[in-house]
C-alpha cells in the first residue's frame, strides 16, 4: 500500500515537473524531478530519465556547470549517445571551456563521420579561438554558408564572406537575445543589385551598432545611384540620429510615410556590402550622426572641468557569446586617475555597480526623452571614450571621438585579430589573448590613457 502511494506521488511530481518545464519554470521543474530521485532505488531505470531532465532544465536555465554535472552522471550510468555528447560540448562552450569542448567534439567526430552539426560546432569553437583557417575547414564541411561567413570575413575574404552572409535570408528565426524575429517580414521581392530599380526600400535588421555601422554603405549606394529613390525604414531608436546630404534618401521609422507596394524591391541593410560588391573596407570619413546643438551646449556646460574627461561604457545589455563586459575590479586603476569619468549607462542599468564607483565617476539621467541624444552630446564633450563592443563604439567612431575599444578573448569578426584600424581612424583596439588579459594587467591601458590625455 505504501509503495502504491509513493508511486502516485511520484507520478504527480513527474506530471508537475513536465508542466513547469513546458512553461519555462525550470527551477520548479528541477525541484520536482529531484524530489522523485530521492525516493528511487539506485538501480531504478527511471533515474536515467530524471538525470537527463534535470540536466536539460539546468541548461535551459543557463546554469551550465550544474547541467554538466548531471550530463556527466548519465555518462557514468549508460552508453554515451551522440546527442548527450553534443549537449556536454554545448555546456563547455557556454562555460567558455573550449579545450574540453573540442575534446568531446573530436571524440564524437571519430564516432560519427560526416556529422554536419559536429563540423559546425567545431567551426564555431575554432572561430572563437581565432584559428580561422581551421574554423573555415570545419564550417565548409558543415555546408552551412551563413555560419561560415564570419570566419571568411575575419580573414578579409570580403567578396565570398558577404556573399555567403546572404544565406541568413533563407530563414527568419527568433533572435536568441531578444526573442523577436531577426528581420521584418515585408512583402517585396529582394533586390540583387543587378536588376533595374527606381525605388528601393532598405530595411533595418539586427543590432543598433550594426545599423549605425552599415549606414555608410547606404550613403555609398545612394551616391552611386542618384536617380534611385531610397527609403531607409528603421527603428525609432536610430531614425533620428542618422543623417545624409543625399537628396534621394528618406530615413524614417514611420510606416505612414511610405507605401510598400510602390517600391520595386527591398534590401536589408546588412546586405549592402554584398550589393556593392565590397572587396575592401575603407576607414570611415563621413560624420553621418545627427546631433542637437542645444543639447551639445548643455553638456558642455554640465561637464565643464579642468580635468580631462573620459566617457565609460562597460557592459552590454544582451547576453552574447561575444565577451561584452569590463568587470568592476578591473576598472579600479582607471578610477584612481586624476580625471573625471562620465558613465554612459542609464542609472537603472548599473544600480548594482554604483558602490564600486569612485567619486570621480559621474552618473546622470541620460536619453530619457530620445535614445542617444544625451549620449551624443556627452561624446562631443569628452576627451576619450573607453568602451566595450557596443553601439556606442560605432557612434564614437563615426563622430571621430578618440576611443579605446576593449575586447574580450572572444570578439566579433569586424575587429579582426589585430589592432588595425579598418573601420574608424579614432578607435584604438585592444585585444585580449591567451597571454595578455588587457584588463587584469591594466598597466598598458593606464599608460596609453595618460599618453592620450597628457596627464
Amino acid at each position: 500500500m505504501e509503495g502504491n502511494v509513493e508511486n502516485e506521488i511520484n507520478n504527480l511530481l513527474l506530471a508537475l515537473g513536465n508542466k513547469y518545464q513546458s512553461i519555462q519554470q525550470y527551477t520548479d521543474a528541477i525541484y520536482c524531478y529531484k524530489k522523485i530521485l530521492k525516493s528511487l532505488k539506485e538501480n531504478s531505470p527511471q533515474i536515467y530519465y530524471l538525470y537527463y531532465q534535470i540536466a536539460t532544465n539546468y541548461f535551459k536555465n543557463e546554469k551550465y556547470d550544474k547541467a554538466l554535472d548531471y550530463y556527466n552522471k548519465l555518462i557514468n550510468t549508460q552508453n554515451i549517445s551522440s546527442d548527450l555528447q553534443s549537449m556536454i560540448a554545448c555546456c563547455y562552450v557556454n562555460l567558455k571551456d573550449y579545450e574540453n569542448a573540442l575534446r568531446v567534439l573530436h571524440n564524437l567526430n571519430i564516432l560519427e563521420k560526416n556529422n554536419r552539426n559536429v563540423y559546425k560546432m567545431l567551426g564555431e569553437i575554432y572561430y572563437y579561438l581565432k584559428k580561422y583557417d581551421v574554423s573555415i575547414k570545419y564550417y565548409s564541411k558543415s555546408e552551412d554558408k551563413y555560419a561560415l561567413s564570419p570566419a571568411l570575413l575575419s580573414i578579409k575574404d570580403f567578396k565570398k564572406g558577404f556573399e555567403f552572409y546572404e544565406d541568413r535570408l533563407n530563414s527568419n528565426d527568433l533572435c536568441h537575445q531578444t526573442g523577436l524575429p531577426l528581420r521584418q517580414n515585408i512583402n517585396l521581392p529582394k533586390w540583387d543589385g543587378k536588376k533595374e530599380c527606381n525605388k528601393l526600400l532598405i530595411v533595418y535588421e539586427q543590432g543598433i551598432g550594426d545599423n549605425i555601422m552599415y549606414f555608410r554603405f547606404l550613403i555609398e549606394l545612394a551616391k552611386k545611384n542618384p536617380e534611385m529613390e531610397i527609403t531607409y525604414f528603421c527603428k525609432n531608436i536610430v531614425s533620428h540620429i542618422l543623417k545624409t546630404d543625399c537628396k534621394n534618401v528618406l530615413i524614417t521609422h514611420d510606416t505612414s510615410r511610405f507605401n510598400i507596394p510602390s517600391f520595386d524591391y527591398k534590401c536589408f541593410i546588412m546586405s549592402l556590402p554584398y550589393i556593392l560588391k565590397k572587396e575592401k573596407i575603407e576607414v570611415n570619413t563621413i560624420n553621418y550622426i545627427n546631433y542637437d546643438s542645444k543639447i551639445s551646449e548643455y553638456w558642455n556646460r554640465k561637464l565643464k572641468s579642468d580635468k580631462p574627461k573620459i566617457g565609460l561604457f562597460y557592459k552590454g545589455l544582451l547576453k552574447s557569446s561575444i565577451d561584452k563586459i569590463i568587470k568592476m575590479k578591473y576598472l579600479k586603476k582607471v578610477f584612481e586617475l586624476d580625471v573625471e569619468i562620465i558613465c554612459l549607462h542609464k542609472k537603472e542599468e548599473i544600480k548594482e555597480d554604483m558602490t564600486f564607483f569612485s567619486e570621480n565617476v559621474k552618473i546622470f539621467d541620460i536619453d530619457t526623452d530620445k535614445a542617444f541624444v544625451d549620449t551624443i552630446g556627452i561624446l562631443q564633450n569628452i576627451d576619450l571614450l573607453i568602451t566595450i563592443d557596443s553601439g556606442i563604439v560605432h557612434l564614437a567612431g563615426v563622430m571621430n571621438i578618440p576611443t579605446f575599444l576593449l575586447l574580450g578573448y572572444v570578439s566579433e569578426w569586424r575587429w579582426f585579430n589585430n589592432n588595425e584600424k579598418v573601420w574608424y581612424d579614432s578607435v584604438d583596439i585592444y585585444h585580449e589573448n591567451k597571454n595578455i588579459n588587457i584588463l587584469e594587467d591594466s598597466e598598458k591601458i593606464i599608460k596609453d590613457i595618460s599618453k592620450k590625455l597628457k596627464i
